[in-house]
């Protein structure tokens, strides 16, 4: 994992002490920013595993959050670990600063709705640069992408709930319909 240094992190720290990471990092595809054109992938597990992808050929490590110190711990082949101090964090974004240095490793959220995936460090600047002049910009975004998905289960549950009343319809006051029409035949045909 590649490191950078980006002082805009220090300017715009935002980290919530009580971070669930298994809820926050666990089952989504981490993409790492590289500007080495590889493509590096973390999936956290919450069983404590990783899968650490680059181009396609991985590994499966271990991984641990320590809530004393809020450090993630990713075991590393010969035995050693990277302690590394998340400094900034949204829903699809996490800084995360390696221990000891001012330098910096950033996961994108492959699944990000904003299909936000910077190329160069440039790139990932100016993004931080619009958080910290506009952060309302920001909330804005988030607020766009929670409604976004309001509307996408509200959609789903009014669907669920026309597929469940066809299903009560056919399985109910068809066959109901079908009985109340023989009863009725039999009784004007004096059965």
């Amino acid at each position: 994992m590649k490191t950078y240094l980006l002082d805009i992190i220090n300017r715009i720290k935002r980290f919530s002490a009580t971070l669930d990471a298994r809820t926050a990092l666990c089952n989504r595809p981490w993409v790492v920013f590289n500007d080495s054109g590889d493509k590096e992938v973390l999936i956290f597990d919450t069983d404590g595993s990783v899968l650490i992808t680059v181009n396609g050929i991985g590994v499966k490590r271990t991984w641990q959050w320590i809530s004393a110190n809020k450090s993630l711990i990713i075991s590393q082949p010969d035995d050693s670990i990277v302690m590394l101090h998340p400094d900034y964090f949204n829903d699809f974004v996490i800084a995360l600063n390696r221990d000891g240095t001012s330098e910096y490793a950033f996961l994108i959220d492959g699944n990000n709705p904003v299909g936000f995936a910077p190329k160069t460090l440039a790139e990932l600047n100016d993004y931080f640069t619009t958080i910290e002049q506009n952060p309302n910009e920001e909330k804005r975004k988030e607020d766009e992408k929670r409604l976004h998905q309001e509307k996408v289960d509200n959609a789903r549950n009014k669907f669920e709930a026309t597929v469940v009343e066809w299903i009560l319809y056919l399985l109910v006051i068809l066959p109901l319909m079908g009985v109340i029409a023989i009863c009725l035949y039999g009784f004007i045909n004096g059965f």
